[in-house]
């Protein structure tokens, strides 16, 4: 009997030693986490005050600017030679300092490029018909806006490309509900349709993530937020000229939302399934921009809760099809593996898992708000 008891035990002794290893590896992340975020920290601390010592003493640097280009003239003019000779140097540092930029330097500047988790809670409710959808997408991109951009820079993005890939994932479905804002949800009444403002944010945000050229992400998001805000301001005029005829219009209507969440499925599942036998080289990669969809989709889908909650109960869809929707949307957020390798298939098949489970779930949400 002692025997037996202890064969029993054993099974739990040997499943425990793995969840201490897991606490440890999990103890380790957190550790650099934190040094990565303390750096950045400073870095931004330093940027700050530089720029404002830089702009309390503009003239005086302005005045030792203009001298330092009169002498550079003058030696041009005089002694063409000294001037390319001086010049040449400084050339020739720069080059430098831009070749070893790629294997050197680029590992210690990309930790400052990681911008934190997003907090998918950080939806607000809004008053006014629309402004609380439009802002699911405008405020998740301001908070991106006034954080620090991943960049697509060889280098930085080589090192540190799960995060970039994450960011490259919320694009691509913030653009998508632009797609839905802009056919749908915002539109016109006139011959188009469209709402010219939205159709130039959807069109700021396109992203080539193959791109070999840099990519200006901040321009393209500040023009995809002022063309927003300009769409909000033209609602707001329209709904204040009660007599008036409304041109801009935003419609809250089961049917239209159902094309809208349809349209974001065939999204969601289409980048799931490009995780299907990912190789090693790039299961990290898919891992991280499936996970960017699922945290847009998410803030998107909170949005447009106060907008279109009545209209969801009066379909029966919104206690049986819409919190489920969202409960399962923050559990696959949540995978966060400890360590995502190249070669580390799983966390990516568990959270490919999750999101086509929630493709079928947002087929079911589409076909309520439809017939409900």
């Amino acid at each position: 009997m002692a025997e037996q008891r202890q064969d029993e035990q054993r099974p739990e002794e040997q499943s425990a030693e793995p969840e201490a290893g897991n606490q440890i590896l999990y103890g380790f992340y957190h550790l650099f986490l934190g040094i990565f975020r303390g750096l950045r920290f400073i870095i931004v601390m330093i940027y700050t005050l530089l720029k404002r010592v830089l702009v309390k003493n503009k003239e005086i640097i302005i005045h030792y600017a203009t001298l330092y280009k009169n002498w550079l003239l003058g030696i041009l003019s005089e002694h063409y030679k000294v001037w390319f000779k001086v010049n040449g140097a400084l050339l020739s540092i720069f080059l430098v300092f831009i070749i070893a930029w790629i294997p050197f330097l680029s590992p210690l500047i990309a930790p400052f490029y990681m911008s934190t988790s997003p907090d998918i809670e950080q939806v607000k409710v809004y008053k006014g018909e629309g402004r609380s959808t439009v802002h699911g997408i405008l405020d998740p991109l301001e908070r991106i806006a006034d954080g620090i951009l991943m960049t697509n820079y060889f280098g930085v993005n080589f090192w540190d490309d799960d995060l970039y890939y994450q960011q490259i994932g919320l694009f691509v479905m913030y653009r998508q509900e632009l797609l839905t804002l802009r056919d749908y949800l915002a539109r016109n009444r006139s011959s188009s349709g469209q709402n010219e403002h939205l159709v130039e944010a959807h069109n700021f945000i396109s992203v080539d993530s193959e791109s070999i050229m840099p990519v200006n992400f901040d321009r393209q998001v500040r023009k995809t937020i002022k063309a927003l805000r300009a769409y909000l301001n033209e609602l707001e005029k329209n709904k204040a000229n009660v007599k008036g005829f409304h041109s801009t219009v935003f419609i809250a209507n089961p049917d239209n939302l159902a094309k809208s969440i349809r349209l974001l499925r065939e999204q969601l599942l289409s980048v799931s399934n490009a995780n299907a036998g990912v190789d090693f080289l790039h299961a990290d990669n898919n891992f991280y921009r499936l996970r960017g969809h699922l945290i847009a989709l998410y803030q998107f889908l909170k949005g447009l809760e106060t907008d279109f909650k009545i209209k969801m109960t009066e379909k029966g869809a919104y206690t049986d099809s819409y919190l489920p929707l969202l409960s399962d949307l923050k559990e696959a957020i949540a995978v966060q593996p400890i360590i995502v390798m190249e070669w580390l298939k799983n966390d990516v098949s568990a959270l490919r898992a999750k999101a086509q489970s929630i493709t079928i779930k947002l087929s079911e949400f589409a076909d309520k708000l439809a017939d409900g």
